[in-house]
Formats: structure tokens, C-alpha cells, sequence
């Protein structure tokens, strides 16, 4: 009887310790295609709901599901034979998401049909969507949660002992026997709380620049629910696969092994995916997302996190044995460091779009149920009068496809009017749509138009004019049945709304060229809003282009030639002087060539660049110049693009350094040193200057010394005036304590002069009684008129 109690109480502390009910969970799914017959009345499913048409609906078993005919209906979902439904999910297209879930407990969801479009009832006050429900989704309250009921480490007779039920339903109690010889003294049970579930990652619709949550869905960062806190970046994305980097770095610095296996290690925040080193090409991937290399690693603060260091970061891809590649976010190039070096390191999810989320069709896998639909610049097809997914660009209208799997997209805005003369010169491809398309050559022809050569991983035509016959399919695959009846079908409101709807695009209107000659009447053909008909071909008539896709492979890809060692710019330039700009800058895989600019202004193209290395010659005036640099390519590699930040050097009017001074001596006030219009002389006979010149360029330089007061004059060439004097001092030694006159000021190792206006001379040391510094390696002098 003891026993009994003990077993009674742990039964009663198990009860009062379970947690709370579940969730509603999935009870069936309906598909109108699957019962096209049920077109009235009542059907029951599975013994578990009944679906009540209150009047007839249609249902034609395919795309739109069923919807009302002559007369409205009211759509009812019930349960029966004790199934409570909680909630209802109707779907209002083929393959879309539910636009509108009702949760009535206890009642029955309904939706009501009027012709294709659905309400939630019958004021049609609030239209769900159109085209009729195709699916429903009847869910139920979950089953209570449940218990496990474990013997702990080290009871004697474990095997002795029986726990039913185990498990056991949450609120259920449990009973055990103990069935050995031992004496049971008494049973002590205790709760744990089960481990929290790791989520499954559920990526729907991706973008670069959106979150992935801790409840393993994407969102905008600014729209994350209540409880749920960002994880990681999304920072790329192509067709279905896609990159998202940790909001933060790993701690301090690493080596690349440590490096690997310190993130190998982190637990995983979702299941089926690991933390990882980004490769080579991913960073790639996510700086061209990022637009460049700066705006990867500056926009994590803007989604919580904290923005990357300008540093080296490693990849994964090991260039050898003993290095590997790294990406330097202060600069923008590739090095290839050894193991053993400490970089940065950020980890990295890589994810696919299937995993939970609902991926899009490929544009390479496009049948003829597709037409009508939007193409992205991403490849992947959207439902069409839609507008597309924010992080998605709309391209055209998918109007044609073969059965080799080939096919046209028609653009969404006019590209420049042209003769078809202008047309016929252009290049020809003949390996899309089993025709010959006119290829617009470049952006002057092309207009507002982007230039594409893929759509995601689809190689594409780039915008072409197409064959008459091309447009006469697309129009009639997209719904026109306007025609003359003799020359074939031409656009109509039909072809306008899927170009306008959802989308903004243009809507065609006007006379538009086909690549399609009438050779009898030397003219050739072109569409309006009536029929299609022939003219001059000197005449100047719009373009509407397409895109042919699914032809032959891309070529592959050169891997693109990058800089090793970035180039370095010289301290300080004369005017007019052949010193180099730059120097020390190595490439692999071409030669580095170069332009300079008065503005930091990126260059547009490489029009103008030189493999010489520039110099000050041709400078005229002092100031700034700017060194834009790029790599050349070999046969082998592609061009890299133009740095993205400009090596600035500053230019001088004169300069005095071991080049041109190596010369000077100053005695006393007899001997004054005069070099390119500047003078330099003593004021009194106690002070000297001279050129200490003994090989190291390093510590020689002119060398200013006073036994006695006076100090030393500069004077400016005939006819200017000095705006500002720097000299670069080897050293502190001397210069950091000296008198050294009015308008001078030291700061480090530079010693300046900038009065308040311009002068023709300037004194220096002219206060101070002993000087002794460490030695000048350059002088600079910037004039005035």
C-alpha cells in the first residue's frame, strides 16, 4: 500500500509539472483538381470535414480551381465524427500562398465565390484574391503535448522496473511496478523541461540585404516579430541558392587552420545547415551583390550587427599546402597569405530556397503553361500582372518557348527607334527560338534598357529585334486575337495588360520593326494595333526587343586578374617633375595600367589608362592628383575592374630632396642657396645649413644649425609669394622643442609654415639663440602669384 502511494504521488507531481498544449496541426488538404465533379451540394472528406456549396460553382480542373458562374455561392468548411476545425487556409492561386487564413474554433470557415473572385463574405467588402480557390487546408487542434518518463543513472534493477504509458499524454498519469525482490524504499520524480528544438531553416522569397531570424525565416530587418532577433545577412542570392554572413566577427584575430576549426565548431542555429569559412568565389558572389567591396562591409549596423573591420579576412580556398586566400576589406584586393598569418574571420550560412521555402521556377525550365509570366533578372519566373518580390528585378514578358527548351522574353520598355537599315546591320544570332534575332549593339540602341548577357544562370541573347513570325507567336501566346486575317496577329489590350500590370512596363502602342525583310518591294515588315504591314526601310519606326534564352552555353568564364600588392603613392611630387606617382604595385595574371585625375572622380571605363607609370611631368599646377589603376588582362585572364579608391598624391609647386638639394650649403649670411627660384639664406654669421649626405636615405638631409641668434630667410621666386612651407624631418631630436619663428608649427615629424597671408619671405629660427635638429628630408614649397 506504501508503494501504491508513492507510485500515486509521483503520478500527481508528473501531472502538475507538464507543459502547456500544442499548436494546431495540418488535418487535410483539398485540391480542386482533384474533384472537378464536385460542383454542388455537400462532399465529405476522409471522414473528417464536409465542403457545402450554398449554389452551383464551376470547377474545370485546372489553374482556377473552383470559382462561381451565374450565381454567387458561399463556400463552407465543417468538421464532423468529433473533428473540430481551428482554422481553414484557402489558396487563391495555382502554386501561390494562402492569401487570406480564417481561424473560427468551434464553427466553420467559409469564403464567398462570385464569378472568379473571392471574398471573405458576402458583403464583398474584403476581396481575398481571384481565379477561385484551388486548394484548402482544414487544420485541427494539435494532440496535448506529452511526457517521457526516464529511471535515472545507477537504480538498481533498472531492468525490473516498468513504466506504462511512456510516453505518456500531457495531463495523463503514469504507472509504475517495480517487480524484483529488492525493498522500495520510495520513488523521487523530478521535471526537466525538454531541450528546445533547433528550427528548420525556411527561406521563402530571399533578398540580399534581409535577415535570417532565429526562427530560421528571412525578413526585412525592420519587420522581425516580436521574440525572434537576427542571426545572420543575407548577402547574396541566385536562383535558389544563397549566402548569409554572421552579424559579427570572431573574436581577435587567427590563424587559418584555428580559423577553419573554430567555426566548423559553432552550433548550428537551424537544422541542415552548418556555419562555415566563406570560398574565394563566395566573397566574390557577395561583394558584387553588395555593389562593392566597402558596402558588404559597412551595412551590418543598419540590421544589428557590427560592420567588418577594414582588414584582411580569411576564405576558405587554400592556394597551396601552407596559404590560403585572403580578402582585404581596407582596399579591395586578393592576397594569398600563409597558414600561419592572423586574419580576420567571419562565418558564413550557405542556404538553399528549398529548404522550406517555396522556390521559383527557373526560367531554364520554362514550358508553354509559363506564358505570360514576369522574368526576373535572377532567372526565375513570377506569376503574372504581378508585381515581383521586393530584391527581384522585372526583365520582360516570357512569350515564347520551344520544345528544345529555347524561347523569347518580350521587354517591358522600348528601346531607341531605328531605320531598319540600322537593324539589318546588326549582328545575327540564330540560336534561340530556331529564328534569327538582330542584336541592339549597345546602350545607345538599347536606351533605358539594362544590358543582360544571363538571367541567373541562364545565358540570354542580349536585347534583339526578333523575326516577324517570333512576335506573331508571342502575341498570340500571350492572348491577342487581333488580325487582319491576312498577315498574321498583332498586339492587342490582351498582350498591354501583361506588360503594364503589376509591372509598370510600357505598353506597346505605335509602329514597332520585325528583323524581317518583304524583299519584293524592297521594304520590310512592322506591327501596329491593326495588323502587321510593310515600309520604306529607311523609315524610323520603335523597337520592342526581346531576349532569346536557352541557346548555346555562355563561354566559360576567364577568371579575372587581380592585383597582388596594391601600388603605392610617393610622399610628395613636384610640378613638372619626372617622379614617379606610384610605384611598388605587382599583378597576377596581366599588367597593371593607369590613369591619373585632378578629381576623385572614378573613371567610367578604361579609355585612357597606360601601362607607363605616370609621373608629375605633365602637372601643372599643385594640389592633389588622383591614381586610378586596373589590371590588363593576359590571354588567359580577364580584366579586373578599376580600383575602387584612388592612391592620392599630393603635388607641390617646388620640392627640395636628395634629387635636386644634395648640393646645398649655407655660411653664415655670405653664402645664400638659391634651387628653382626659391633662396635660402643665413642672417647672421653664427648659423649654417648643409646637405649630410652619407647613403641612407633614411637619415640624410639638410641640416640646420645656430651657434648664435639670426636664424635663416626662404624668399620666394621673382613675382610669387609663399602660401604654405613643409618640411619632413628625419626626427623629433631638436624640432619638437625649438623656437621656430612666427606662422611655424610642429606636429611629429613636419615642421610647417602657414601665415595668415601669403609672403614673399618667410624667416625661420630667427628667435632662437643654440639650434641643433635632426636632419630635413624634403622641403616643400606651395606659391601664390
Amino acid at each position: 500500500m506504501k508503494k501504491t502511494r508513492l507510485l500515486l504521488l509521483l503520478a500527481l507531481l508528473m501531472t502538475a509539472a507538464t507543459g502547456a498544449w500544442a499548436d494546431e496541426t495540418l488535418l487535410l488538404t483539398i485540391e480542386s483538381r482533384d474533384y472537378k465533379t464536385f460542383k454542388s451540394g455537400s462532399k465529405t472528406f476522409d471522414d473528417k470535414v464536409t465542403v457545402t456549396f450554398s449554389n452551383s460553382v464551376q470547377n474545370d480542373g485546372d489553374n482556377w480551381g473552383w470559382y462561381a458562374n451565374s450565381s454567387a455561392s458561399l463556400l463552407t468548411v465543417a468538421g464532423i465524427n468529433g473533428y473540430t476545425i481551428t482554422s481553414c487556409k484557402f489558396y487563391v492561386e495555382i502554386n501561390g500562398d494562402a492569401m487570406t487564413g480564417y481561424t473560427i474554433k468551434g464553427e466553420s470557415p467559409s469564403v464567398y465565390l462570385n464569378n472568379l473572385n473571392v471574398y471573405t463574405d458576402n458583403s464583398q467588402s474584403v476581396k481575398i484574391g481571384k481565379n477561385g480557390v484551388t486548394k484548402i487546408e482544414v487544420y485541427e487542434a494539435a494532440a496535448p503535448a506529452g511526457y517521457t518518463v526516464s529511471l535515472k543513472d545507477g537504480v538498481k534493477d533498472a531492468d525490473k522496473w516498468t513504466i506504462s504509458p511512456n510516453p505518456a499524454p500531457e495531463g495523463s498519469p503514469v504507472t509504475i511496478q517495480y517487480t524484483g525482490r529488492l525493498k522500495v524504499k520510495g520513488v523521487k520524480a523530478t521535471v526537466e523541461a525538454p531541450a528546445e528544438a533547433t528550427p528548420a531553416l525556411s527561406i521563402n522569397s530571399p533578398s540580399v540585404g534581409q535577415v535570417i531570424g532565429s526562427d530560421g525565416k528571412n525578413y526585412d530587418y525592420g519587420s522581425l516579430p516580436t521574440g525572434v532577433t537576427a542571426v545572420a545577412k543575407i548577402c547574396y542570392v541566385s536562383g535558389s541558392n544563397g549566402l548569409a554572413l554572421a552579424l559579427t566577427d570572431e573574436e581577435g584575430t587567427m590563424e587559418w587552420r584555428p580559423a577553419m576549426e573554430t567555426i566548423a565548431a559553432h552550433t548550428a542555429p537551424f537544422t541542415g545547415v552548418t556555419w562555415k569559412v566563406a570560398s574565394k568565389d563566395e566573397w566574390s558572389n557577395m561583394i558584387t551583390a553588395a555593389g562593392s567591396y566597402t558596402a558588404l562591409r559597412d551595412g551590418f549596423s543598419s540590421v544589428g550587427g557590427t560592420n567588418m573591420q577594414s582588414n584582411y579576412y580569411w576564405t576558405s580556398t587554400e592556394w597551396d599546402s601552407n596559404g590560403a586566400w585572403s580578402y582585404n576589406f581596407s582596399d579591395g584586393y586578393w592576397a594569398s597569405d600563409p597558414m600561419d598569418f592572423e586574419n580576420c574571420v567571419r562565418a558564413c550560412l550557405a542556404f538553399t530556397v528549398e529548404q522550406g521555402g517555396a522556390a521559383y521556377t527557373l526560367l531554364s525550365a520554362a514550358t508553354t503553361a509559363d506564358y505570360g509570366k514576369v522574368v526576373c533578372a535572377a532567372g526565375h519566373l513570377h506569376d503574372a500582372k504581378t508585381a515581383v518580390p521586393t530584391g527581384c528585378t522585372a526583365v520582360g514578358i516570357l512569350g515564347k518557348v520551344t520544345e528544345t527548351g529555347h524561347g523569347l522574353i518580350l521587354a517591358l520598355q522600348n528601346a531607341t527607334e531605328q531605320e531598319w537599315e540600322t537593324i539589318d546591320g546588326w549582328t545575327s544570332v540564330t540560336t534561340y527560338a530556331g529564328t534569327t534575332l538582330k542584336v541592339l549593339p549597345d546602350d545607345d540602341a538599347r536606351g533605358s534598357l539594362t544590358s543582360y548577357t544571363k538571367l541567373g544562370e541562364t545565358a540570354v541573347s542580349n536585347w534583339a529585334v526578333a523575326q516577324k513570325s517570333d512576335y506573331e507567336a508571342i502575341f498570340e501566346n500571350l492572348g491577342s486575337t487581333q488580325s487582319d486575317g491576312f498577315n498574321g496577329t498583332t498586339y492587342n489590350d490582351n498582350v498591354n495588360a501583361f506588360i503594364t500590370t503589376g509591372v509598370d512596363g510600357l505598353a506597346i502602342l505605335g509602329f514597332y520593326w520585325s528583323a524581317t525583310e518583304e524583299s519584293d518591294y524592297n521594304e520590310s515588315w512592322n506591327f501596329y494595333n491593326y495588323c502587321w504591314t510593310t515600309n520604306r526601310k529607311s523609315t524610323c519606326y520603335n523597337v520592342r526587343p526581346v531576349l532569346g534564352f536557352g541557346g548555346e552555353a555562355a563561354p566559360a568564364v576567364k577568371p579575372a586578374a587581380t592585383v597582388t600588392t596594391a601600388p603605392t603613392g610617393a610622399a610628395i611630387v613636384g610640378v613638372g617633375k619626372t617622379t614617379a606617382l606610384v610605384s611598388g604595385g605587382v599583378a597576377d595574371g596581366g599588367t597593371l595600367w593607369y590613369a591619373v585625375t585632378t578629381t576623385n572622380t572614378k573613371p567610367t571605363s578604361t579609355a585612357g589608362f597606360s601601362d607607363a607609370v605616370p609621373t608629375a611631368e605633365t602637372i601643372t599646377a599643385s594640389g592633389t592628383v588622383y591614381v586610378w589603376y586596373y589590371v590588363k588582362a593576359d590571354d588567359t585572364h580577364s580584366d579586373s575592374e578599376i580600383a575602387a579608391t584612388a592612391i592620392e598624391v599630393p603635388v607641390a609647386d617646388i620640392v627640395w630632396d636628395v634629387t635636386n638639394v644634395s648640393d646645398l650649403e649655407v655660411w653664415g649670411d655670405f653664402s645664400p642657396y638659391t634651387k628653382e627660384g626659391v633662396t635660402l639664406s643665413g642672417n647672421s654669421e653664427n648659423v649654417q645649413v648643409l646637405y649630410d649626405n652619407y647613403g641612407d636615405p633614411e637619415t640624410d638631409g639638410i641640416v640646420f644649425e645656430a651657434f648664435g641668434s639670426g636664424g635663416f630667410t626662404f624668399t620666394a621666386p621673382t613675382g610669387k609669394a609663399f602660401t604654405k612651407i613643409e618640411m619632413k624631418a628625419v626626427g623629433i631630436a631638436g624640432w619638437d622643442g625649438a623656437n621656430l619663428g612666427t606662422g611655424w608649427a610642429y606636429n611629429n615629424t613636419t615642421v610647417t609654415w602657414k601665415g595668415t597671408a601669403a609672403a614673399s619671405t618667410v624667416g625661420l629660427l630667427t628667435d632662437a639663440d643654440m639650434f641643433s635638429g635632426e636632419p630635413i628630408i624634403s622641403i616643400v614649397f606651395y606659391l601664390s602669384e
